[in-house]
C-alpha cells in the first residue's frame, strides 16, 4: 500500500470490520448467527472480488469450501459442539479471505477461542461441557488476517 493513504481501502476494511464486528456482538449475546448476517457478508466478500488487487474468483470459492467444508466435517464429528451458524460463518468468512488465507484466520480464530475456554476453565466460571460462543473468536482471526492481507497493520509498514 505503500506510506498514502487510501481512501477506498480504508472504507473497504471498514465496511469489513463493521460486518465482522456485528456478527461477533450477535453470537456474543445470543449464541446465534443469523444467516442473514452470513449472507450479508458473503455478498460483502463478492463484491469485492471487483476490487482490484483482492482475490480472484477461484481463491473465494476455493476459500468458502474449504472454510465452510472443513467447518461442516467439524460439526459433523464434534456432534453438537459447534454449530451451523459457525460453519456458515466460516464458508463466508472464507469467501471474503480467499485460499490459502482462510487456513490462518480460521486457525487464529480456534486459538483464540481454545485461550478464552482455558481462561473460563482456569478461573472456574466454565465447566469442560458447557457451550460458548465460538463467533466471536472466528470474527476476530479472520478480522486479523484480512487486515494483513490488505497490509494495513502498522507493524506491516
Amino acid at each position: 500500500m505503500g506510506n498514502g493513504f487510501d481512501l477506498g481501502l480504508s472504507v473497504v476494511a471498514l465496511i469489513t470490520t463493521l460486518l465482522l464486528a456485528v456478527i461477533a456482538w450477535i453470537d456474543w449475546r445470543t449464541w446465534r448467527i443469523p444467516d442473514t448476517c452470513t449472507a450479508t457478508l458473503l455478498i460483502w466478500a463478492g463484491v469485492q472480488l471487483l476490487w482490484p488487487g483482492r482475490l480472484h474468483l477461484g481463491e473465494a470459492l476455493a476459500g468458502l469450501i474449504i472454510g465452510g467444508g472443513g467447518f461442516s466435517l467439524l460439526a459433523w464429528l464434534g456432534r453438537g459442539g459447534l454449530g451451523w451458524g459457525d460453519v456458515k460463518f466460516a464458508a463466508a468468512l472464507g469467501a471474503l479471505l480467499g485460499f490459502p488465507a482462510i487456513l490462518y484466520g480460521l486457525s487464529l480464530g480456534m486459538v483464540l477461542a481454545g485461550m478464552a475456554a482455558g481462561g473460563l476453565l482456569l478461573t472456574g466460571r466454565a465447566g469442560r461441557k458447557d457451550a460458548f460462543a465460538y463467533g466471536p473468536y472466528l470474527a476476530l482471526g479472520g478480522w486479523l488476517i484480512y487486515l494483513m492481507t490488505l497490509h494495513l497493520l502498522a507493524w506491516q509498514s
